[in-house]
């Protein structure tokens, strides 16, 4: 894409703010033009096996979760799928519809490529506290604002997607959740035995103080137990 074709794209995409003024704020235009421009480059990307997705999914409905996933997958050429019989052309076709019309589009696609989304929705997290913005330069030398995602996020869809490793995670985090409410600790002792590498956090020794710290607390220096001892 020339650098004139780009210009003109992002123009004719900003010139939307337009239409936005009365409902939304300016510092609120991005909720809405950025969305439905992912929107766009998914349907784009979706079309030209769009048919073919609905059509498989008819056929194998009835299969479990896991094989519909890989299979659909295979068919779209891409790790998601939308399977609403609408597309944001056909959404405009009945503009009296077009806010239920949208929320079904929406809803028709991948569980993986909703997970984040519902995060925010049912306010588990919330979206300033746990999203960056950065500008990163991607492979055709272009800058590019990119949403990074932290380690709560990351946390919270191990929780909901339905997958080998998410099924992997949850096994794991519940064995750590079940050790901190029986124990009220819960350690990663081959961690703690080896110093990390140059650059990487040693919270070693901030183990150690809170250990000093609960050992000199009133109760555990009157206990006769063997910490307190």
């Amino acid at each position: 894409m020339s650098a004139e074709t780009h210009s003109q794209i992002a123009s004719f995409i900003w010139s939307i703010c337009n239409l936005l003024r009365g409902p939304y704020k300016r510092n609120e235009y991005r909720k809405v033009i950025l969305p439905l421009t992912v929107l766009r480059r998914f349907d784009c990307i979706l079309a030209p096996t769009k048919a073919a997705v609905l059509k498989e999914h008819a056929a194998i409905k009835a299969k479990g979760e896991n094989i519909i996933r890989h299979r659909l997958s295979q068919i779209a050429g891409v790790q998601f799928y939308n399977l609403s019989k609408l597309d944001l052309a056909r959404l405009l076709d009945d503009p009296n519809q077009l806010a239920p019309n949208l929320n079904s589009y929406i809803n028709g696609f991948s569980p993986n490529s909703r997970h984040i989304k519902n995060i925010f929705d049912e306010r588990e997290l919330m979206r300033s506290s746990v999203v960056a913005e950065s500008a990163t330069t991607a492979a055709d030398g272009k800058t590019y604002q990119v949403e990074f995602y932290n380690l709560d996020v990351i946390i919270s869809v191990g929780y909901r997607v339905k997958s080998q490793r998410g099924t992997q995670f949850r096994i794991w985090a519940t064995q750590r959740l079940r050790e901190y409410i029986v124990k009220g600790f819960t350690m990663d002792d081959a961690r703690l035995k080896n110093p990390p590498g140059k650059g990487q956090v040693d919270y070693f020794d901030e183990l150690l103080e809170r250990i000093r710290d609960i050992r000199a607390s009133e109760r555990r220096v009157v206990a006769p137990s063997g910490l307190g001892n």
